[in-house]
């Protein structure tokens, strides 16, 4: 088996800003006063060309994001700040004024789930980065310097993180968009898949090589898929005071040593997630290369150097056209490890890999014998 890779990316972006074209040294605290903190989204990826309704993609709708407006550094703007700490002293509460808030991206915008608004502080002693992750959850943990989230995945969660920041002065503050040219501005949630996608197709293959005859393949249904041994339990670290650049790869990582088995799954018409319909391969027209069918939707995995999978195939009943022997239905399963492995390198974060599965008939085990005669040689002599 082998895997093509296409590399995908969703972008998410978002602005703040009041219209004013004052200068920094112009404005009082009141001009500071009540700059809304409003997202609006626009996908700047490569959609996959492989459409799945497990995985996010393209500008699509996203129902449930986690947003978080955390300070980065002090702004020497006002005098006596308290140092930057995240969910500190209740006098240092201007460290978080997004706190997992709840949003849904709606073609390009985003909206917050509860309805409010949300503004930025006058106090003016922090700038701030925003970050994202989906799916939303409410078993946040955090310290006074990091944000983590867990989640235990079964194949079908996209696990989606970003963050919006820039060293631009005052960026991001109600200062910041005061200042003339700022007003449009927007700070862009650059949102990245943490996990590795895999692809299932099935195509048949011929009896022999070169013969074209693909009856036997057609005899075979795939009919389950599993990858074994993969890691289910995952934390993610939404944001990390002491790291603001932590690599993309960091920031997910196994909670614990557990591993499960990832079975590949379907999806009915509304998109619910259903067991995984067989697959048969379909002989192609003569001369004709045959046709990838896709097995199920796609498997969504904590990226790894390989995976181990277990395949089941059944055989079909059938008559042999030479004996006229009644062949009895059968099931077959592969041999463990059955590994993917991609040649030197490790299965890539936000890239989604094409797997093909070629099905041939299964071969009838004979064997045939011949014995080696006797060789004949004068041995020792032995006189009495």
């Amino acid at each position: 088996m082998t895997g093509a890779a296409a590399a995908m990316l969703v972008m998410l972006s978002g602005c703040s800003a009041d219209e004013t074209t004052a200068t920094p040294e112009d404005l009082t605290p009141e001009q500071l006063a009540n700059v809304e903190i409003r997202l609006s989204a626009q996908s700047q990826g490569v959609a996959s060309a492989q459409v799945t309704r497990a995985s996010v993609e393209g500008d699509g709708d996203m129902q449930g994001l986690g947003i978080f407006g955390l300070a980065r550094e002090i702004q020497n703007v006002n005098q006596s700040p308290q140092p930057v700490t995240w969910y500190a002293a209740s006098e240092n509460w201007s460290g978080v004024i997004l706190d997992n808030v709840k949003a849904n991206k709606v073609a390009g915008d985003i909206e917050w789930a509860d309805g409010q608004r949300y503004f930025y502080p006058i106090t003016q002693f922090y700038s701030y980065d925003f970050y994202g992750y989906y799916p939303y959850s409410e078993e946040v943990t955090h310290s006074d310097t990091d944000v983590k989230v867990q989640y235990v995945i079964d194949g079908t969660q996209d696990l989606i993180w970003g963050r919006a920041t820039s060293d631009e002065t005052y960026a991001y503050s109600a200062r910041y968009f005061r200042v003339s040219g700022n007003d449009d501005k927007k700070p862009n949630l650059d949102l990245k898949h943490l996990l590795t996608r895999l692809v299932f197709t099935v195509v048949p293959g011929e009896s022999y090589e070169g013969s074209g005859d693909y009856s036997m393949a057609t005899r075979m249904t795939v009919k389950e898929l599993e990858i074994v041994d993969v890691c289910t339990n995952l934390t993610v670290t939404v944001a990390d005071l002491n790291n603001l650049d932590m690599d993309l790869a960091d920031r997910i990582e196994p909670s614990n040593d557990e591993v499960g088995v990832l079975t590949l799954f379907s999806v009915d018409d509304e998109g619910n997630k259903i067991e995984l319909v067989p697959v048969t391969p379909t002989a192609p027209e003569e001369g004709a290369t045959p046709e990838p069918q896709q097995l199920g939707e796609s498997v969504m995995l904590y990226p790894a150097d390989r995976y181990t999978i277990r395949i089941k195939v059944d055989m079909a009943a059938y008559t042999d056209d030479v004996t006229g022997e009644e062949v009895e239905a059968q099931e077959f399963i592969s041999e463990v490890p059955l590994q993917l492995v991609m040649e030197g390198e490790t299965f890539k974060q936000g890239v989604s890999y094409n797997v093909k599965i070629t099905v041939h008939g299964p071969r009838v085990i004979s064997l045939a014998a011949s014995l080696t005669p006797w060789e004949e040689q004068q041995g020792p002599e032995i006189i009495l």
